[in-house]
């Protein structure tokens, strides 16, 4: 802008400037990295998953875990179906912008999934086995 109200550069804007650049950088390294990992990631959750429901009765887990991990693929599942309808429908709307709500619940599914696939994988003892080596009230000697 040239003029009166033109300012001349200064040192603080400069330094600005260039904060902004490296965090824009920052943020786009993640970005990268986030889209080439996120989708092995969810896949993997996935399985996880599913194997910690089909081995429940050998390896129990938590059905409270489950549920919370089953209700976060919910939450991303209607998400992305209810943007995939309005984008046929009415308006353009498979953005990030509209995506972004269902983030948390994804990153929440992956770490979830994941842990309930390792703790279903994990050597452990039988639901049995565990329940005759639980320890009694009673010590041993009946006293």
């Amino acid at each position: 802008m040239v003029g009166p109200l033109a300012r001349a550069p200064s040192p603080a804007a400069d330094f600005l400037d260039a904060r902004r650049a490296v965090q824009q950088g920052i943020a786009g390294a993640i970005a990268k990295v986030y889209s080439w990992t996120m989708p092995a990631l969810t896949a993997l959750a996935t399985l996880g998953l599913l194997a910690a429901i089909l081995a429940r009765r050998r390896r129990p887990a938590p059905g409270a875990l489950i549920a919370l991990t089953l209700a976060c693929a919910a939450a991303v599942a209607a998400r992305v179906g209810l943007l995939a309808y309005v984008d046929a429908t009415s308006i353009p709307a498979v953005n990030m912008v509209y995506l972004s709500p269902a983030v948390p619940f994804l990153l929440m599914l992956v770490a979830l999934g994941i842990y309930l696939g390792l703790a279903t994988l994990r050597t452990g003892a039988r639901p049995a086995e565990a329940a005759s080596r639980s320890t009694s009230v009673m010590p041993e000697n009946g006293r």
